[in-house]
């Protein structure tokens, strides 16, 4: 264990007095998804003459744990999927995804809250590890691994300091490593009953194997409750990237016409880093989503979306839409039925950069969860 971790290892244990003291509550509960998708691409290739799709059964079996005292709360949880393919039988793999994660939050005060989380992921599509720019990517072994902490204590009533820290590393079979490291120091307050604003000062350090970035942003977040059912959330500042400037800007807001009916509309613009490529990404993304829950007790969804990203003055464009239904069958057993559409004007991975990359996936799965944990 590297210094750090066992600093934030030790940072997260109360006393021993303290344990013994508290009444601990553990579960375990079993988790399981199977799923049967088509893929009109699973190379994910610009060239409609080598556009190859198939069918895929994948079963998904896990664990979800989590242990509860009234001063600590540790939440554990492990998947697996195994993917088979009917036309491509070389691909089949009985670890196709693995997903591990710790979240661990201690209270030793009222006033004062101390949080730990890491995540290791691995899996054959490494464009799962590229969600803020959404960009589609060969199949290949990848890893991330991720862990945070952070620091929250209550000033008084109405105002809160936090003192946050991140790690990430991205490898995938035939590129570079990335690593990042993230730190923010930040304030929170309650002006009014309805607004809140905030203010976060964020360090960042890249590393591309040889190669690195630093980046330097000051970030001001402004929410409002502008009504019961209606929320805005605008927040921006200066970025500075190796002495070259840039803004950092994210605004959101939501309308609940009723419980599960609501319609929300969402706009960054951030730096990033994409899994295989050395060297920082600007990108900048638009989403909307439209839920409502059916009398039949259908839950439908509608997500379109748009992502740009610019990676040494090179850019590429995603546009998608997904659109998802959801049927409660009985307890915590349901089915989901999902269509993604999914088109990408310029690649960072593939020749030629300016080719067209399209893609649609329809994924049918029955999912038995755990009931939902108390907060």
């Amino acid at each position: 264990m590297t210094p750090l971790r066992t600093i934030v290892a030790l940072a997260l244990l109360p006393a021993a007095g303290d344990v013994a003291r508290a009444q601990g509550v553990f579960r375990v509960s079993p988790l399981l998804g199977v799923a049967q998708i088509y893929d009109s691409n699973l190379v994910s290739t610009p060239m409609p003459s080598d556009r190859q799709a198939d069918f895929i059964t994948r079963v998904s079996p896990g664990i979800d744990s989590e242990y509860r005292t009234p001063l600590l709360t540790v939440l554990g949880r492990y998947t697996l999927d195994a993917e088979r393919f009917t036309r491509h039988p070389g691909l089949t793999s009985m670890t196709a995804r693995q997903r591990a994660s710790l979240e661990m939050t201690h209270r030793p005060t009222p006033r004062l809250a101390v949080a730990a989380g890491a995540e290791l992921t691995k899996t054959r599509t490494p464009g799962e590890l590229s969600a803020e720019t959404a960009l589609t990517l060969s199949r290949a072994s990848a890893r991330r691994v991720a862990a945070r902490s952070s620091l929250t204590r209550r000033l008084d009533l109405a105002t809160a300091a936090t003192i946050h820290y991140a790690f990430t590393e991205d490898r995938v079979a035939g590129g570079p490593w990335t690593r990042t490291h993230a730190a923010t120091i930040g304030a929170e307050r309650h002006a009014s009953p309805r607004d809140t604003v905030g203010l976060d000062y964020q360090l960042r350090r890249f590393l591309f194997g040889t190669s690195s970035a630093a980046s330097h942003a000051l970030v001001l977040g402004w929410t409002r409750a502008m009504t019961p059912r209606t929320s805005l959330s605008i927040g921006g500042g200066p970025r500075v990237t190796d002495g070259s400037a840039a803004p950092d800007l994210s605004a959101s807001i939501r309308y609940q016409f009723e419980p599960g009916h609501d319609l929300s509309l969402a706009y960054a613009r951030t730096q990033t880093t994409v899994i295989g490529l050395a060297g920082t990404t600007d990108t900048q993304s638009l989403a909307a989503t439209a839920a409502w829950r059916l009398p039949s007790s259908l839950q439908v969804r509608v997500s379109p979306g748009f992502h740009r990203s610019v990676h040494a003055r090179l850019p590429a464009d995603v546009y998608r839409l997904a659109v998802g239904v959801t049927r409660q069958i009985a307890g915590n057993l349901s089915l989901d039925v999902v269509f993604d559409s999914y088109v990408q004007q310029g690649s960072f991975h593939t020749a030629p950069a300016s080719g067209s990359i399209s893609r649609h996936d329809v994924i049918v799965r029955l999912v038995a969860t755990p009931a939902p944990r108390p907060r």
